[in-house]
């Protein structure tokens, strides 16, 4: 593994792993970059500018560069460079670096109509690109005594248990979506084929499509436990940092209804069909969630009791409104927004429950025809 804190832009750019992460081409060079800048604050800057560097190069292959083509591609991608870092200083030492010529070689350009094109329209805003493409990371800790409930950029929706961290960008790429575990949480994930919903506890990743999922997944824990609710995901191993390799991954498919467990000791799986359907599979939550003039307290207490978390209310004012829905293919915070739409009350997820206010009702019902 490189010594990455030595390297400056120009080492960057020309690294293959750095590069996989820029283009999109490795998933885990994109996990472990991500994390390397977290650990490294004072590097960011360094890898802000060789990050807009490779993704505003257009490369493909080719056996051949004249001498030319060489002394061209080095001159503007020293200016490149130059320009990020805002000094001169740089742009001597690679004018005079024998080295940074083998670099220009494998920095091959696209030839559009013999013209050769070197960078994308943006480069007036070198630092605006790469800013965006490396989102900020919200980092969830619940640190309570009962689960809470945590809203991801793309409406999905994750019951976070006691004592775990749930870790997310603030906004999720056009290609796909990840975020990573730390404990125990209940997934409800937003329904999207373009973008593979990627769950990763660091020795295992789920990824799915769209579909309702447990994963349990403690450090200090002898084996890991993914539980499928509805859907289908593909349960994975991963990236062993120990020997810093990437080792041919094991993967099983889960479908409703079935577990599997992770064994850590000997990166073992386990693969079972539940005796019986979950309180959340599809099967059960028709009827579970199908209500019919019930008090809105009951139906709160349901959310309650299948869920865990805390959802807080005035029993007086909104305690026995009527709530007639079926609410089986909506996720906690779907649930909880159509029930107060009902009642003309409105909510609010906190760190430590859902408060829902509201001025009363009078015989409001929902009117929900899905899954009826």
């Amino acid at each position: 593994m490189a010594d990455y804190l030595t390297y400056e832009v120009e080492d960057f750019v020309v690294d293959d792993f750095f590069i996989a992460w820029v283009l999109d081409e490795d998933k885990y060079a994109g996990y472990f970059w991500e994390r390397w800048i977290e650990e490294h604050p004072h590097q960011k800057d360094v890898i802000m500018r060789a990050y807009s560097i490779v993704e505003e190069i257009q490369m493909v292959p080719r056996a051949y560069l004249t001498d030319a083509e060489i002394e061209e591609i080095h001159q503007n991608v020293t200016q490149r460079i130059a320009q990020t870092r805002g000094h001169s200083g740089l742009r001597d030492l690679l004018l005079t670096s024998k080295r940074w010529l083998s670099v220009a070689a494998v920095v091959i350009l696209v030839l559009t109509g013999g013209t050769v094109v070197y960078f994308k329209s943006r480069l007036a805003h070198p630092l605006l690109t790469v800013r965006n493409a490396v989102p900020a990371f919200i980092n969830k800790q619940n640190k309570g005594i009962k689960p809470i409930l945590v809203r991801l950029p793309d409406r999905s929706s994750v019951v976070l248990k006691p004592g775990s961290t749930l870790r997310y960008p603030s906004s999720f790429s056009e290609k796909k979506r990840g975020v990573e575990l730390k404990g125990e949480a209940f997934f409800e994930i937003e329904h999207d084929p373009r973008r593979p919903f990627i769950v990763r506890t660091g020795e295992l990743t789920t990824l799915v499509l769209g579909t309702s999922f447990k994963v349990r997944a403690f450090a200090g824990d002898s084996d890991f436990q993914v539980v499928v609710t509805s859907g289908k995901v593909a349960v994975s191993s991963t990236y062993d940092r120990k020997v810093n390799r990437m080792e041919k991954p094991k993967t099983v498919t889960l479908v409703a209804n079935e577990a599997l467990v992770y064994v850590r000791k000997d990166t073992s799986f386990t693969k079972e069909k539940l005796n019986k359907p979950l309180v959340l599979s599809p099967q059960v939550s028709k009827d579970l969630f199908r209500f019919h003039n019930v008090p809105f307290a009951e139906v709160i207490q349901k959310l309650r009791d299948v869920y865990g978390v805390e959802i807080l209310f005035d029993q007086t004012t909104l305690g026995k409104c009527s709530i007639s829905a079926s609410l089986s293919n909506q996720s906690l915070y779907e649930k909880v927004q159509l029930i107060c739409e009902a009642v003309n009350a409105r909510f609010k997820v906190t760190e430590t429950n859902i408060t829902i206010v509201g001025e009363g009702c009078s015989g409001n019902l929902i009117k929900n025809n899905t899954n009826p």
